[in-house]
């Protein structure tokens, strides 16, 4: 199984509409679904890009609208205790 890691300058950009970078991060996020589909690849967000999300007062709406996008798309959402195997 493969994994990838996606900072936070990602989300940020599929979340905010009003990002520069919104259009570009929804094309990626769109490829990306098929990738974790075909290639049963696990998406991995670092708990630094949850504390940018926190720092900013990012963490309300937008936050859980990720989670929703996540689960919507079959990715599991994975808790910090099930990651520490994956090293």
């Amino acid at each position: 199984m493969w994994f990838i890691i996606i900072d936070s300058g990602f989300w940020i950009g599929l979340l905010d509409r009003r990002d520069q970078y919104h259009i570009l991060s929804s094309k990626i996020f769109k490829l990306l679904i098929d990738f974790v589909r075909i290639y049963r690849i696990q998406i991995i967000i670092p708990w630094l890009s949850l504390y940018e999300f926190l720092k900013e007062n990012r963490l309300d709406l937008k936050f859980f609208r990720l989670l929703d996008i996540l689960r919507n798309n079959s990715i599991n959402v994975l808790k910090y205790a099930e990651m520490k195997g994956l090293g």
